[in-house]
């Protein structure tokens, strides 16, 4: 990333754009990694899903924004098409926007260059939405239909053996897809494209939990204007995520000083004056001293400051971690790939 910043250092819109694309692909390829750990997950049982209300049709866009550099590497048409606006509902946004990237990336690998990508999201009679992706790729046999959700399966084609992919991927979308209860089906005919369907439902949120999700655009400025300058402590131990996470503290105006791990973060917080640091965000799995032992210490303090705000920032989605961390005294929880959006709704939780 340093290389980066040098080759740009003259030119601040393509160094922003390098970087944004940096931190995307960053992004995919935590996915992919998250595709090994949740198939093992998914054969044990042992995911359990988070109820928090969510906006579908935003779950999409983001899930596109993750993937827009694929995109734009093979100069691909895409349209996305949203029957739905300001719809809130209630169920795991993080496991279905891991569906989403691994249906649309699936898209992107077997559509070849300058190919049409359509997305689609409905909202269905009895709280159930449809979420479509119809590609013009080079499309599937029936054989290979039939056992693409299992483990490790790839088509065998030489326009896409050197196409990035752990052969994962619909497996954990036919496996999330029906631990929330919901449908996928596959369409394709080799040579013509492919479409997949998954229909999910989804419980309509509260007024009240709508309200925090439908917050007005203003309303988050006004908030946002009481943290821009303020100074935050980033424990990571991986100096690429700090360097990826220090980019996106900063861009929505915070000042960024980084602790390498838990002990490094506690010894910094101490030698800190009281209230120093407007916010800690901690990564969750650490060397030396994890993030839920350095929260602990931290509100165990006879420091006037013992309650700052902590935010998690963990790859680790199941909701066992999410107890961990409510458990450990933290204040919130920011899923990895961060984005600066999830960062924002975070930090709307400190108390003005």
């Amino acid at each position: 990333m340093t290389q980066v910043a040098q080759k740009y250092k003259n030119d601040g819109a393509k160094l922003d754009n390098a970087l944004a694309n940096i931190t995307k692909e960053g992004n995919y390829l935590l996915v992919l990694i998250n595709s090994i750990l949740d198939v093992n997950q998914l054969e044990h049982g042992a995911i359990e899903l988070v109820r928090e209300p969510f906006d579908p049709a935003a779950c999409l866009r983001e899930s596109v924004d993750i993937l827009r550099p694929l995109f734009g590497k093979k100069e691909q048409h895409l349209t996305v098409q949203c029957g739905c606006k300001d719809r809130v509902v209630v169920g795991d946004a993080n496991r279905l926007k891991q569906i989403l990237i691994n249906i649309i990336s699936n898209a992107i690998k077997y559509t070849e260059a300058g190919g049409h990508i359509d997305l689609r999201l409905d909202e269905l009679p009895e709280n159930r939405y449809r979420f479509t992706c119809r590609d013009d790729g080079i499309g599937m046999t029936e054989e290979f239909v039939r056992h693409i959700c299992e483990d490790y399966a790839r088509a065998e084609d030489s326009r896409v053996s050197k196409t990035q992919g752990t052969g994962l991927g619909m497996s954990v979308v036919k496996g999330f897809t029906e631990l929330m209860g919901g449908a996928l089906s596959i369409q394709s005919k080799l040579g013509e494209g492919s479409t997949f369907t998954v229909e999910i439902p989804f419980p309509a949120a509260t007024e009240e939990e709508r309200k925090t999700v439908l917050r007005p655009r203003q309303e988050r400025e006004e908030l946002g204007h009481e943290y821009v300058g303020r100074k935050v402590l980033l424990v990571e131990d991986n100096a690429l995520n700090a360097e990826i996470a220090t980019e996106l503290l900063e861009m929505v105006g915070l000042r960024v000083e980084w602790a390498e791990n838990g002990k490094v973060g506690i010894q910094r917080y101490e030698a800190s004056a009281p209230d120093e640091y407007f916010a800690v965000f901690m990564d969750m799995q650490m060397p030396v001293m994890d993030g839920v032992t350095a929260t602990r210490l931290i509100r165990q303090s006879s420091r006037p400051d013992h309650d700052i705000p902590i935010f998690a920032m963990t790859a680790n989605t199941f909701a066992s971690d999410r107890r961990r961390c409510r458990e450990a005294g933290m204040n919130g929880y920011i899923p990895k790939p961060v984005s600066v959006k999830n960062i924002e709704e975070a930090l709307t939780v400190i108390e003005k």
